[in-house]
């Protein structure tokens, strides 16, 4: 068993960690939400360290997990608590002597952040969107609570402060990195935890917020380790493994194109369009392929698990996958919240949707 301190980015509420909490202690392991003094304006960064201390009342070893702005903080409780770990998500990684506020420009986080939009044809004017920087991979319900809530306080005080340590601790250290992490985008996080801590990143689905609206996903790679290959993460299951029958799945058929009129050879063949809608605990089984229908999918709600070849791979919004004569698999949802997928294939005049 783990204990898992939960350190927070801007913002500070231990409540940031809502779903992942759970997701954590149902796998068998402690998880402390910490509360930072967010709306202080005379807490600086020894402050933010303080709070840390104070949330953990066990003994014993423990693995911090800092978000964004937390990167600045875990590594200043090193030497006052037993760290084995630190796990940074979509972490701030600074320098010694380098303020916070320094920190976005001293590694062109702006820029960064610019040419990932330019690069997905999204509007410049997102990037001052809070909804579209934060929460573009966010469920519905998700989001009509955050839409709902106070909103977040964070004082500028502690990123007045210059980073106190001569060179980061001597703890393993992982970090994990959003593939569509609109304000640190992946490829510059790859660029700076290179340059600054000399590790690769371990790329895991959703946004800047992924322990939020990623939990099951980012509960099984916190306690199972990192994702392999570049970016979905992926766990081994039994070489045994059956899978169930479908339940708890909706198919709803959105439209056809006839293809044939359309491209020389493609007689008989259509183009087919899908939504299908995965309730908590939903599969769809049993094991099947794709041979003579090749098609894409692509997660638009919620986190859907793909077991293939042995592997178990989580999809979270904005991500999927091709499926082809070589694909076989079966789904199931294993979240809390329904999951929603769209499904795009190529089919025979005669098959019948499934």
């Amino acid at each position: 068993m783990t204990t898992f301190v939960l350190i927070p980015g801007a913002g500070g509420q231990a409540s940031f960690w809502r779903r992942l909490v759970p997701e954590l202690r149902s796998r068998g392991h402690r998880a402390i939400a910490v509360d930072l003094p967010a709306g202080d304006d005379s807490a600086g960064l020894d402050a933010y360290a303080d709070a840390v201390v104070r949330s953990v009342d066990i003994a014993g070893p423990v693995t911090l997990v800092a978000q964004s702005l937390g990167g600045m903080i875990a590594p200043l409780v090193c030497d006052r608590l037993d760290v084995e770990q630190i796990i940074l998500v979509n972490a701030m990684t600074p320098s010694p002597g380098e303020t916070g506020a320094d920190w976005w420009a001293t590694t062109g986080q702006a820029e960064a952040a610019r040419a990932y939009a330019e690069q997905q044809g999204r509007d410049l004017a997102s990037l001052d969107d809070p909804w579209e920087t934060f929460f573009h991979d966010a469920d519905a319900q998700l989001l009509a609570e955050a839409k709902a809530g106070p909103g977040q306080v964070q004082s500028g005080r502690p990123m007045q402060d210059p980073w106190p340590l001569a060179a980061w601790p001597s703890v393993p250290t992982r970090f994990l990195a959003a593939r569509d992490d609109r304000l640190f985008p992946l490829d510059f996080q790859r660029r700076v935890v290179a340059e600054r801590l000399g590790l690769e990143v371990e790329v895991t689905p959703g946004g800047h917020l992924s322990s939020l609206t990623q939990p099951v996903a980012m509960a099984e790679l916190l306690t199972e380790g990192g994702p392999r290959g570049d970016g979905i993460e992926e766990h081994s299951v039994t070489a045994d493994e059956v899978a169930p029958e479908t339940k708890g799945v909706t198919a709803e058929l959105l439209g056809t194109v006839d293809l044939g009129p359309e491209l020389d050879g493609m007689e008989g063949r259509r183009l087919r369009l899908r939504r299908f809608t995965f309730e908590p605990g939903a599969v769809f089984g049993p094991v099947h392929d794709h041979k003579g229908r090749p098609g894409i999918v692509y997660i638009l709600q919620g986190t859907i698990t793909d077991h293939r070849n042995g592997v178990a791979t989580d999809y979270g919004p904005g991500l999927g996958w091709p499926e082809d004569r070589n694909t076989v698999h079966w789904l199931e949802n294993k979240g809390t919240v329904p999951a929603v997928e769209v499904s795009v294939d190529i089919i025979q005049e005669q098959a019948r949707p499934q």
